[in-house]
Order: C-alpha cells, then structure tokens, then sequence
C-alpha cells in the first residue's frame, strides 16, 4: 500500500517519472528511472 521511495499521484504518473505501484489503492505510486 505504501509508496517507498516514490511520490504519490493523482491519476497517471508525469512523464518523466515510472509507475512502479499504487498508493493506497487509487493513486500511482511513481519514481524516478534510476530509482526503480
């Protein structure tokens, strides 16, 4: 449930970052490339 090490966003994730999981079930859990 928990993003770690990511940020949390409403919808998709911005370009420029990776969608790796969600956050607390309805939003992206989105990180930089090299942090995935």
């Amino acid at each position: 449930l928990f993003c770690r090490k990511g940020t949390c966003h409403f919808g998709g994730c911005p370009a420029h970052l990776v969608k790796v999981g969600s956050c607390f079930g309805f939003r992206a859990c989105c990180k930089w490339p090299w942090d995935v």
